[in-house]
């Protein structure tokens, strides 16, 4: 683990961002593909970690030559991966192994392998911990399935992918309010483009039999990736950041940060295939609470700017954002109150910022988490300068962001070690 100083000097008038592609889209369409038996590969640099690891897992299983051993398929830290591959594993012939890292072993899996295991899939939990897993593959027999759609949208979007591939289709229906609706409807959507029939009836999704014809890998970038980018440009009055390649197609639902920024004061403007950001105005009155189930991974961005620009509000529906690579609310209330800051946890779910008298430099722990790194260093906009430990924690979806923060305004510096109390 390194520690870097992060200083920020001053931006320049406009500048643009390549922003990574987008590594929702980016698993679906892989695992899709590799169901429909196109072993296809991105090829592009920079790809995000997340899609690194899915792509050697899935080249794993591809060149299993020996049909009588067990393929040892590695997770790492990637939940998307993992929630997708055991699925797929799992109408596979052959026998796997699936390992994770300790911090994911601990995230919810428990509704996905007993949902799988009404399908008929043979999945054994070999450690204490109930990891790894071994996966059985075989032909499976589709049915009705019940799966608690609040704990986890990747549970419905794992299942549904396998769904074309079962011999009597799929029926799932949604227990509860479905967290991150969003993210099902890409699936759908991706599903629909490679030639599946899904159709969705309120809280219930069919999926008939076929399989699928595969389609070309898409090469959307990556809209969760551009809140860092909304963040500072909130924070910089003036300043114009051009972010080429993102798309207004409603694929991914973290589009939401035009209307969230939009309020902040953030005017979006669009060219061809090139959105533009600038703030050109104070923020509107907020509402005085804004539900984030929908888009949680914004919810850090969003918090840090509201502190950064000294409003308050409340967040709600963030109860999924204590089950990622870390506690993120309980990181994000750490980590603002060193900086002089100020977040109170509401509920459970919710969180709401209060004004302060002033934000100061602070020593600051990423908690291995990317997207804490992103709503935390544009902070140095507003102290000058911050300590992080782990910065490359953005690998994970955004491996160029510190190459990036540097054409913004940022130097980034490594040093030998973390200090253990604020800056002052």
């Amino acid at each position: 683990m390194g520690y870097s100083l992060i200083e920020y000097h001053c931006a320049p008038g406009s500048f643009s961002v390549d922003l990574p592609l987008s590594k929702s889209i980016a698993n679906r369409a892989l695992v899709i593909n590799h169901l429909a038996g196109n072993h296809v590969f991105y090829s592009e640099e920079g790809l995000p970690d997340d899609v690194v690891v899915m792509q050697s897992a899935l080249r794993e299983v591809c060149m299993a030559a020996n049909p009588g051993s067990t393929v040892v398929v590695d997770c790492g830290q990637a939940g998307t991966v993992a929630r997708f591959l055991l699925p797929f594993l799992a109408v596979q012939q052959g026998d796997f192994l699936l390992t994770a890292s300790e911090r994911l072993q601990q995230r919810p899996f428990d509704g996905l392998k007993s949902a799988l295991r009404q399908l008929g899939a043979t999945i054994l939990e070999l450690g204490p911990s109930g990891w790894p897993l071994f996966v059985r593959g075989s032909q499976l027999t589709g049915r009705v399935i019940d799966i608690e759609a609040s704990t986890s949208s990747q549970f419905v979007s794992a299942l549904l992918m396998v769904g074309p591939c079962l011999l009597n289709g799929l029926q799932l229906r949604l227990l509860g309010t479905p967290v991150s609706e969003p993210y099902i409807q890409m699936t759908i959507a991706l599903m629909q483009q490679a030639g599946a029939c899904v159709e969705r009836t309120g809280n219930i999704v069919q999926v008939k039999p076929g399989g699928y014809s595969g389609f070309e890998l898409p090469t959307d970038r990556d809209w969760s990736a551009a809140a860092p980018w909304f963040e500072f440009a909130a924070l910089v009055p003036g300043v114009s950041i051009s972010l080429p390649g993102l798309a207004f197609n409603h694929l991914q639902g973290d589009e939401a940060l035009c209307s969230l920024f939009g309020d902040l004061g953030v005017e979006i403007t669009t060219y061809k295939n090139i959105i533009s950001l600038r703030r050109t105005s104070d923020p509107k009155p907020l509402e005085a609470v804004l539900d984030f189930s929908a888009f949680p991974d914004l919810a850090q961005c969003y918090l840090a700017t509201l502190v950064g620009l000294n409003y308050g509000q409340m967040l709600s529906g963030l109860k999924t954002l204590r089950w990622k690579e870390t506690d993120r609310i309980d990181g994000m209330l750490r980590n603002i109150e060193l900086l002089g800051g100020c977040l109170k946890e509401i509920e459970p779910d919710s969180i709401s910022t209060a004004t302060h008298s002033n934000l100061k430099p602070a020593s600051l722990s990423m908690l291995d988490d990317h997207r804490m790194a992103f709503a935390l260093i544009p902070l140095a906009v507003v102290t000058r300068y911050l300590i992080v430990d782990d910065p490359n924690v953005v690998s994970k979806s955004y491996p160029r962001f510190i190459e990036h923060i540097k054409m913004a305004g940022f130097s980034v510096k490594d040093i030998e070690s973390l200090p253990y109390h604020s800056i002052e």
